[in-house]
């Protein structure tokens, strides 16, 4: 995760506010609800996928799986990489792997190609949460973190809901391969938003500690199990019962 000081919070706090820190927050929270889009997006093409590719439930929950696997596999290489790079050519990178995957999906015939594609999009969202945290830590003082993480947050939930209702109509109107072209084109255009935008804050002298020591002090830390134990107690049912499932129409 990534960390700040004392000292370069209190300098960050003394910044007077400008219109870049806000505008960096809300493309990185807009990456996090378009993450949560991608991630929905298979519920609402049932039907087609299982024609298209003439797959039965498994394949299809494979095929939602896929984003899992690489999102899943990655938070921890991401929140070192944020660390040490910084959220402007990650998250810009990050995005168009994203909307790449949607391409890949949707131009594929074979279900292998539909396969990779969602790993890809599944990677490029692995960076969406730790950069909005990232922008929030480098840019924003420490007594505004709570209220933008949540903000945030709810941008988030809105992709889960922009993911349903209104994709199906558009798989309705226009052919769910047509659709996800739309959506792969919408995170190219935040990609570039992104990096226009997006800037990384100077780093402080590198700590000598490695990250093997690193992770060590993390998860001897309460704190870091307290928090995780949380997150699973919340994210479980989300994922279980609140994202709908993908059922033959």
């Amino acid at each position: 995760m990534p960390q700040v000081t004392a000292a370069r919070q209190s300098t960050i706090q003394a910044e007077a506010p400008s219109w870049r820190p806000l505008l960096a927050w809300a493309l990185a929270s807009l990456f996090f609800c378009y993450g949560f889009v991608q991630r929905v997006s298979p519920s609402v093409m049932v039907a087609e996928l299982m024609r298209d590719f003439s797959a039965g439930a498994t394949i299809l929950g494979n095929l939602s799986a896929f984003y899992f696997y690489a999102y899943a596999a990655l938070q921890i290489p991401v929140g070192l990489l944020m660390d040490r790079i910084g959220p402007r050519r990650l998250m810009t990178g990050a995005v168009a792997v994203a909307a790449a995957g949607s391409v890949l999906f949707a131009s594929s015939e074979a279900i292998t190609g539909a396969y990779l594609g969602r790993l890809l999009i599944g990677a490029g969202a692995a960076f969406s949460w730790v950069g909005v945290l990232t922008v929030l830590i480098q840019w924003f003082p420490a007594h505004r973190f709570a209220l933008f993480t949540g903000m945030a947050q709810a941008v988030g939930m809105a992709g889960a809901i922009f993911g349903q209702a209104p994709l199906a109509l558009s798989v309705e109107q226009i052919g769910w391969r047509s659709t996800l072209i739309v959506v792969a084109a919408i995170g190219f255009a935040l990609a570039i938003g992104t990096w226009l935008v997006v800037r990384d804050k100077p780093h402080e002298a590198a700590s000598s500690v490695g990250i093997g020591a690193s992770l060590k002090v993390l998860l001897r830390n309460r704190e870091t199990w307290l928090n995780a134990i949380f997150g699973l107690s919340m994210t479980a049912p989300i994922l279980a019962f609140g994202v709908p499932k993908m059922r033959p129409q």
